[in-house]
């Protein structure tokens, strides 16, 4: 009988298996045979490693019958009406406490339905965010379990003993939360990792169009970044892929259409700060950023019709000198965007995240790995739950120190016309964080004229008052 069961052979789910496999666990695997997939179980079986524990199933009530008591099942298909009908389907053959763990980008609240709709059926249910592409599944993902906290107990060792490790030999994986807590924490990952990437994006164009540089020097630059407070997965790939040449010795990168796609987790990162009332710019902008890109028929013609004004001079030592504590200040906001939505979202659901698990989490296997993450474990570990992380002493320095280059950057950057929402929306954030008037009283007093809204006054302890008893 085997330790574990994973629905689902894409590359995620057949690298997941292998990774299980290698530290020890017996695994059985399923897929469905249907729509030209009817070889993929035995195309998989014929590549695994004589020494693995593995076994290949097409037959459903075998895969199941193939596991140990307290089945655990984990599935690795696409989130939504797909993951739905494999729930039910299988739900038949379980047993009470027998365990079904969703390992896809699913919708928090989906998984806090599903939840809800097992529990009745005595069937515990885990929604667990999984990040790390198919490398990380292979290798050691970054993992980010929540719902059923008597499940975890059962399978946090075999999680714990797949999921990456940090520089310490920490797993990066910890329980997150109840209900859907682990899929929001991997949703918010992924809206993080929106801005990240937008932030690299823009300083590499920054240097091309500004500055002039060539794609080795810009790889040389992220290769040189790679210090120990700013050390990241995405430098990494960065630095790599601007020197990457085809096999006629052309840069890939000069041949690829500027036109980004998205699957969503962005978007929905940003719906959800606004349904919690928390500021999330830097990844609004990183998500407006790549709609925009997608205006590409648009683009092309606007270029002939919007004429550049005239262009004010470009102070280039300026931009120089000040690209890398501009950089490390806007990461560090797009981190600190993303853990705030976390620590309200916690506390308006009664989650209980612990925002330190979160950071261990994300130490490695992921894709937004950075070491910016251990100065932010400090700033954790030094502030109270319930109070925001904007407000830490450790990020008032941070700000102070290397704001005026963000801001050198970002002046620099619009005088010449070339575009950096993400850069410019993380000044104007901290600007509006200091700001000890910002003009909301005049939106207020609009609002009470046209929609009789109220507005509070300065100093009268939240009463509202209306135009009509003032004037």
């Amino acid at each position: 009988m085997n330790d574990i069961g994973i629905w689902g052979l894409g590359v995620m789910g057949q690298n997941l298996a292998l990774n299980f496999a290698s530290k020890g666990y017996s695994i059985s695997v399923y897929n469905r045979t249907e729509d030209g997939e009817d070889n993929i179980v035995s195309d998989f079986m014929d590549k695994v490693d004589s020494d693995y524990s593995i076994e290949g199933f097409t037959s459903i009530s075998e895969f199941v019958s193939s596991l140990k008591k307290d089945k655990i099942v984990l599935i690795m298909v696409k989130a939504g009406t797909i993951l739905d009908s494999v729930i039910e389907v299988i739900v038949p053959l379980l047993s009470k406490n027998d365990i079904i763990i969703d390992g896809g980008n699913s919708d928090y609240m989906d998984t806090l339905r599903r939840l809800e709709y097992l529990s009745e059926k005595d069937i515990d249910y885990i929604g667990c965010g999984i990040s790390g592409g198919s490398e990380g599944a292979l290798k050691g993902p970054s993992m980010m379990p929540g719902g059923s906290f008597q499940a975890w107990d059962k399978i946090s060792s075999m999680f714990r003993d797949i999921s990456a490790k940090d520089k310490y030999g920490n797993p990066c994986c910890e329980w997150i939360g109840k209900d859907g807590a682990g899929h929001f924490v991997k949703t918010v990952h992924n809206g993080i990792e929106y801005a990240v990437m937008q932030i690299i994006a823009e300083v590499y164009d920054i240097q091309k169009k500004l500055l002039c540089f060539d794609n080795v020097t810009i790889s040389d630059n992220f290769k040189n970044w790679q210090t120990d407070e700013l050390k990241n997965y995405l430098f990494e790939i960065t630095s790599n892929l601007l020197i990457l040449k085809d096999k006629d010795s052309n840069y890939i990168l000069d041949s690829i259409l500027d036109k980004s796609s998205q699957k969503g987790t962005g978007k929905n990162t940003v719906i959800a700060s606004f349904d919690y009332n928390i500021p999330t710019p830097l990844i609004s902008e990183a998500v407006n950023a790549r709609l925009i890109s997608g205006f590409y028929s648009n683009r092309t013609q606007l270029n002939q019709f919007y004429k550049m004004g005239k262009i004010s001079e470009i102070n280039k030592k300026e931009v120089e000198e000040s690209l890398y504590d501009g950089i490390y200040l806007a990461i560090l906001f797009s981190y600190l965007n993303g853990l705030e939505l976390i620590r309200e979202s916690s506390l308006k659901n009664n989650w209980n995240i612990d925002l330190g698990n979160i950071i261990k989490v994300w130490k490695a296997g992921c894709i937004i790995q950075s070491d910016i993450l251990y100065f932010l474990e400090d700033v954790v570990l030094d502030s109270n739950n319930s109070e925001s992380l904007y407000l830490n002493q450790k990020i008032a320095k941070e700000v102070n120190a290397r704001e005026s280059s963000l801001r050198k950057l970002v002046v620099n950057a619009i005088l010449s016309g070339t575009p950096v929402s993400v850069l410019s929306s993380a000044v104007s954030f901290i600007d509006s964080l200091k700001s000890l008037q910002l003009p909301a009283n005049l939106i207020q007093i609009q609002r009470d004229f046209f929609g009789y809204h109220g507005y509070e006054k300065i100093n009268r302890d939240g009463q509202i008052y209306h135009l009509d008893g003032e004037v």
